[in-house]
């Protein structure tokens, strides 16, 4: 493998457009299965491509599916770590185009990222309908509608008032902690709102094209009568769990770092909700 490889591309690391030096490669077959009758055929030969950013010197990945292109193009395949900002193809146009313009200035404007969210928040309210008020109003009625369960609700509430800190708030400022616990906050509304309903719709389908080819069981009728009754209160648990372990995460250790415990620029904070 050549390691001389360097392509510019955006490193959600460092927030930067920078050279990535590409230094392995790795070769692997893929299961696959027919579409048609669900039949497993040959495996398709895939690779991984590791580059390090050399403005932070940290690694990304990139999936090569196929093994289709050269080691001279790795940045353009899909980047899967660390996730580049892109939200669920579920999620409106609008909304996800606010959000990766957010993501990418969390980590050099905290502040300008907080603002953005506040925007996205927006953009999600008019989208389900809900034009009228503050935006705190808005949410409110967002949760009075059962879009988003209460607690989202209040959790929202925070992101509007960090997204007026972020804007006019004087001599305050978002801390880069504060930004990954707004960040959780909000790809969880997104996920109860449009991403769970969306899986659970193509979870649905998958199993009505297998039950068209064989002669359904009693465990998948029954999967399939009580997939809708049960979904609304199996996700709104999933999703305030993560919030809950998202949230308590970067917060604790905001607090570690406001006391100089355990913290110190340069570390990596590990994302808990993803």
């Amino acid at each position: 493998m050549n390691e001389n490889v360097r392509k510019v591309a955006y490193c959600p690391h460092c927030g930067n457009r920078a050279p990535q030096r590409l230094i392995h490669k790795q070769v692997y077959f893929e299961r696959v299965w027919s579409v048609k009758d669900g039949s497993e055929s040959k495996p398709v030969p895939c690779s991984m491509f590791v580059a390090v950013c050399e403005t932070c010197s940290y690694l990304l990945i990139y999936e090569n599916f196929g093994d289709q292109l050269e080691e001279n193009q790795f940045h353009r395949c899909s980047l899967v770590f660390p996730k580049a900002g892109r939200l669920h193809n579920a999620v409106p146009d609008r909304i996800a185009d606010v959000y990766e313009e957010a993501h990418r200035i969390k980590e050099i404007a905290p502040n300008a990222f907080a603002v953005q969210i506040r925007r996205a928040l927006e953009a999600l309210c008019e989208d389900r309908g809900v034009r009228h008020g503050n935006l705190q109003q808005r949410l409110q009625d967002l949760a009075d509608k059962g879009d988003i369960p209460p607690m989202l609700a209040e959790a929202s509430d925070a992101l509007r008032l960090l997204g007026n800190i972020g804007a006019h708030g004087v001599g305050e400022s978002v801390h880069p902690l504060l930004a990954n616990a707004v960040e959780e906050f909000f790809r969880a509304i997104v996920e109860y709102v449009y991403v769970a309903p969306s899986k659970l719709q193509d979870f649905k389908d998958q199993m009505s094209r297998y039950t068209k080819k064989k002669k359904p069981n009693n465990i998948v009728q029954r999967m399939l009568r009580t997939a809708d009754f049960n979904v609304q209160k199996h996700v709104e648990g999933q999703v305030l769990q993560r919030v809950k372990k998202g949230v308590n995460s970067s917060l604790l250790t905001y607090q570690k770092a406001a006391l100089g415990i355990g913290w110190r620029p340069g570390i990596a904070i590990q994302h808990p909700l993803y």
